[in-house]
């Protein structure tokens, strides 16, 4: 997994100190061989995390979004990326323990593991693959995600905490926090004040920004929470057209559609290639406003529409051998490996729902993601660009 140098030469928001920690743990292999990026939700973990990789990508050999991850999905895409042999996930941890290149592995959004981009599946991803792999003296690992997602790691790690004030420079927040409310045409004295008061979390200031204080997620308009379910869904980043479109499978309308977009975008992330993607504060803002019934509706209209998008064979099966990766674009995030298809072991859930090859896309930004809540991923898009080039000697390290 790989992403592109920034063109910005400051992470903002006065989060240069978080990264500077980062970074020298990435250069310091005498530091714990774990380190932990935590926080609470939307103060920016992962942006941060992301910033501090690609500033220091050399020092990388594997890169992991969490997001959408099993056990099983995390080894394949640990496999794919340190070229070793695809498996069950203690075969892979057996493989990697066995190749004694040194390897240092960064595994992001443990917080959006699992089917429902919930967190469901981060206990068994530490408990199945991260933790056994930390047992091999050779491999270093980086992890982000929330508090209690990371005590599965019994052994003692450095723990870069992003809540703890001297880790955000406080004037360079309240720059930051200005040129934002300008920006957005937020004079408000309240909402500003309000949003100084969620220091150092980025994200809670964002939508503070928005909302005010006391308001949130009551403030969400009605209109806006089709949009923000379809984005909410979605595995990647959407461009403009193909979010109108999502937002269209609940509404039945592509001009309804557009109005939920247009009443959505103040309460997104738009990544620096023009796609967008929501936080999962404001996801789960919206999801938590549904009624059961309404949940169920929302959940097989999805699922008719990705059933829908896959190539049929005559007979009308699902043919994967004439799927693409990423169909449709977006939303499923990846069609099974040869090695899996093969094996007939795949279904559409464990398709469209568990990438396998997700990883950062070149073409998306850390740095140019804005929106409120963080970003569900900081802009940093799901994508099937290459890894990093081996070293001369053909070596990780």
């Amino acid at each position: 997994m790989t992403v592109q140098d920034s063109p910005q030469t400051s992470i903002g928001a006065g989060r240069e100190p978080a990264v500077t920690a980062i970074v020298r743990w990435l250069e310091d292999r005498l530091r714990p061989r774990l380190c932990m990026v935590t926080g609470a939700p939307g103060c920016g973990k992962t942006r941060t995390t992301v910033w501090a990789v690609v500033s220091r990508r050399s020092a990388v050999h594997a890169t992991i979004s969490g997001r959408g991850l099993t056990p099983q999905t995390l080894a394949w895409a640990l496999a794919d990326q340190l070229s070793v042999t695809g498996g069950a996930p203690h075969e892979v941890v057996e493989q990697i323990a066995a190749d004694r290149r040194p390897a240092t592995v960064v595994v992001t959004e443990l917080d959006e593991s699992g089917f429902g981009l919930d967190g469901s599946a981060a206990f068994a991803l530490v408990e199945e693959v991260l933790a056994p792999l930390l047992q091999a003296r050779h491999v270093r690992l980086l992890v982000e995600g929330r508090r209690e997602f990371l005590t599965g790691f019994a052994a003692g790690g450095e723990v870069i905490d992003l809540d703890r004030p001297e880790l955000t420079d406080r004037e360079e927040f309240g720059r930051w926090l200005r040129a934002t409310a300008a920006a957005r045409g937020t004079a408000d004295p309240g909402r500003i004040a309000a949003a100084e008061e969620m220091f150092p979390n980025v994200g809670a200031a964002e939508l503070a920004l928005s909302a005010g204080r006391g308001e949130w997620p009551d403030s969400i308009p009605w209109q806006a929470r089709p949009a923000v379910e379809a984005l909410g869904f979605a595995h990647d980043s959407l461009e403009p057209a193909a979010w109108r479109e999502l937002t269209a499978v609940l509404l039945g309308d592509r001009w309804q559609a557009q109005q939920s977009v247009e009443a959505a975008r103040a309460l997104v992330a738009r990544t620096g290639d023009d796609r967008y993607t929501v936080s999962r504060v404001v996801r789960q803002a919206v999801r938590g406003r549904r009624t059961p019934e309404a949940a169920v509706q929302i959940d097989q209209a999805f699922t008719r529409a990705l059933h829908a998008a896959v190539p049929r064979s005559a007979d009308g099966r699902i043919d994967w051998a004439r799927a693409e990766i990423g169909t449709p674009p977006g939303i499923c995030s990846a069609t099974p490996p040869p090695e899996a298809r093969s094996s007939g072991c795949w279904t559409m859930s464990t398709c469209c729902c568990t990438p396998v090859r997700r990883r950062w896309s070149p073409r998306s930004t850390p740095s140019t993601a804005t929106g409120p809540g963080g970003s569900g991923g900081c802009g940093v898009r799901p994508g099937r660009a290459a890894p990093p080039p081996p070293s001369p000697t053909g070596r990780r390290c």
